[in-house]
């Protein structure tokens, strides 16, 4: 017996010594329950499709006349839509899995259930068989096959309540039916698709996406902004402090250092909100912009309610405090000053925070 003495192995690859083992998401996808891929189209729908399409539809379950998402195209009565069928096997869909479910699409609109729709999408887990890609791929074959198959796979599949019979007029209909209309979103399609929501990283990780810039406000105060609470009570404090009245914002043009000053607020607000923005566009129950916000609320409120001589010093004292406040802690990451201040400003049009005595 030959023996070989074990040497040091290497570090696995694809190793991760946070998380382990890193699957890509298109072989995750294959692992997922029927349950989870059920979830997880849905929040596909919801927060992919809807943004495609005029309205987005869930169908699926005992009922469903063989549609589980329906989304209705943007035209002027509404009578256009797209099926979306979803199927979760373990592996490559083959026809016996879907003979019913093309039956079911013949039978309802034969019946006029609904309108034959603009497309009719296959989605799964792991993509189709090569049967099935062959039938994509010649629709004009579904026809006299599904003929063949109704009796095994849709005579008793299409409704629990009763065995729907192939007659002449449903044979007629089926073997006259366009299955061009008959497409595939691929695995990958989806993946790629799902990650432009915000349940992607809670499924297949990755983290918050890059925060993005805060585009700066635009020069003119429109007429919504400058009823903020925020904006009339700077008015007020820059009137106090200069011993002169600002009766609107372009009257601050005429101070320099008032202007500077109103500028760089109206920055910092705008910073915030878009903050504000991601946090709702990349959490979905839980509100890191709120924590931070009420955390803010309480490093600064003590120094907000002093009596100061000006409320020039009561709006940068409390700006102050609020700059210099920690936030670490927070699912956002890395909260700037910039978005402090903002907050402040929010805190003002919450009137949880005041500027002015």
């Amino acid at each position: 017996m030959e023996l070989t003495e074990i040497k040091k192995p290497g570090k696995p690859a694809g190793g991760n010594i946070e998380v382990g083992m890193l699957v890509p998401p298109i072989k995750r996808l294959k692992l997922i329950s029927n349950s989870d891929f059920e979830e997880m189209v849905l929040e596909w729908a919801y927060d992919y499709l809807k943004l495609k399409y005029a309205s987005v539809y869930r169908i699926g379950g005992a009922g469903d006349k063989g549609r589980d998402v329906v989304a209705i195209l943007a035209d002027e009565d509404g009578s256009k839509i797209d099926i979306f069928q979803c199927k979760h096997y373990n592996g490559p869909l083959a026809p016996s899995s879907f003979w019913v479910e093309f039956g079911k699409l013949c039978y309802y609109i034969f019946n006029k259930h609904y309108e034959i729709p603009n497309n009719y999408y296959i989605v799964t887990a792991d993509g189709l068989g090569p049967t099935m890609k062959d039938y994509l791929v010649n629709p004009s074959t579904i026809n006299d096959d599904l003929i063949k198959n109704w009796d095994k796979h849709c005579k008793k599949g299409i409704t629990a309540t009763e065995d729907i019979t192939l007659d002449k007029d449903l044979k007629s209909y089926i073997k006259s039916f366009d299955f061009e209309i008959v497409k595939q979103i691929e695995p990958i399609r989806l993946i790629d698709e799902y990650s432009q929501t915000k349940w992607y990283k809670y499924r297949f990780g990755g983290g918050l996406k890059k925060r993005p810039k805060a585009n700066l406000p635009l020069e003119n105060v429109d007429e919504t902004e400058a009823k903020l609470p925020y904006v009339t009570q700077l008015l007020e404090v820059y009137s106090q402090y200069k011993d002169r009245e600002f009766k609107n914002v372009v009257e601050l043009k005429e101070d320099e250092y008032i202007e500077g000053h109103f500028k760089r607020q109206r920055f910092d607000f705008h910073t915030a909100q878009t903050l504000k923005r991601f946090s709702r566009d990349e959490f979905i129950d839980e509100d890191p912009y709120a924590e931070a916000k009420s955390e803010i609320y309480a490093g600064v409120i003590d120094t907000n309610v002093k009596k100061f001589e000006e409320n020039m010093e009561k709006v940068n004292s409390t700006l102050d405090v609020a700059r210099r406040l920690s936030l670490d802690g927070n699912d956002l990451g890395k909260i700037n000053p910039s978005d402090k201040v903002g907050m402040c400003h929010e805190l003002v049009n919450d009137n949880k925070l005041k500027w002015v005595n």
